[in-house]
């Protein structure tokens, strides 16, 4: 019985986990996303800034900081 309920919750978690990942599709702070962060670091010109003018999607509090969040357009 504790090894099928131990197996359920095992499979659970790994689903959350598979599901849970977000992609930089969904609307998330721009350092969870490489491409976003790549193009910050390694493309600084007018063409980026466009870029992340487009693909913002709102902001949120981490650390008492506004941080942008941004969607997938890169």
């Amino acid at each position: 019985m504790f090894k099928k309920i131990f197996v359920c919750l095992l499979v659970l978690h790994t689903c959350n986990l598979v599901y849970s990942i977000r992609n930089c599709n969904d609307c998330q702070i721009y350092y969870s996303c490489k491409a976003a962060v790549d193009h910050a670091r390694l493309k600084q010109n007018d063409e980026t800034k466009q870029l992340f003018e487009k693909a913002v999607c709102g902001t949120e509090i981490e650390d008492g900081d506004s941080v942008i969040k941004v969607i997938n357009r890169f």
